[in-house]
Formats: C-alpha cells, structure tokens, sequence
C-alpha cells in the first residue's frame, strides 16, 4: 500500500479536510448580502404559517436542524379527455405555473395527401 492511499483512509485528514470545506461553505455564504427588504421577493413563506404538521425545533442550537419538511411527490397532471386532441399545446400540459392551459385558435383538422401512386389518405 502506497503512502498515498494510507492517507486517503486517514480519519484525521478526513476530518481536518471535512472541516476546511464546511468552513469554506459558511464563509461563501457569508458573503452574500443580507435580506432586509421582503417587498423585492415574489416568494416569502412566514413561519407563522406553516402548516400544523411542520413544527420548529426552538431549541436548535447551532449547526442543529430547526426545520425539517418531507418534500412532496408531485402528481402527474391529468390526460384531457380525448376530444380536446389537438386543441391543447403539449408544453402547456405539464406547465405547473399555469392554472389551465388555454384552446388553441384552431383545433385539429384533416389534411388530404395524395402518394405517388395516385391513393388519398387523411390525416389529422
């Protein structure tokens, strides 16, 4: 065993490396500029108003988690009913911003093509 991979198993580098990239990560957000006015963000969730099941740990000390929510599984959007086929845009569907996605100006319609051989189909 090389001296190199003796101390990629050293639990002390392991710990004094661990503490060098955490203190790294506090001093980088540290940095950033504190918040002082809500009105410039779109997006405030008060701790008032957190749901009853979401409960705050006042006593989290430093380093301790305080708040801690399950993250919740999105449900596909529903299929629209088939006669909605080609009134829809497809992107509009899985938008999760939208409250409904809007009809389209024009709906599907039938379009007659005629191959080489003289034959007519349709298509939507």
């Amino acid at each position: 065993m090389s001296v190199q991979q003796s101390r990629a198993h050293d639990p002390q580098l392991i710990d004094s490396s661990t503490r060098l990239v955490e203190f790294l990560r506090d001093l980088a957000s540290a940095r950033r500029a504190p918040i002082r006015d809500l009105r410039q963000h779109s997006q405030v969730l008060w701790l008032a108003d957190l749901p009853n099941e979401v409960k705050p740990d006042r006593e989290a000390g430093l380093g301790e988690v305080f708040l801690s929510v399950d993250p919740v599984r999105s449900a596909p959007h529903p299929a629209p009913p088939d006669r909605l086929d080609g009134w829809l845009r497809h992107d509009e569907l899985i938008d999760a911003e939208l409250d409904a996605p809007e009809l389209s100006e024009t709906g599907p319609r039938r379009i007659e093509e005629t191959d080489e051989n003289g034959q007519t189909t349709s298509r939507r």
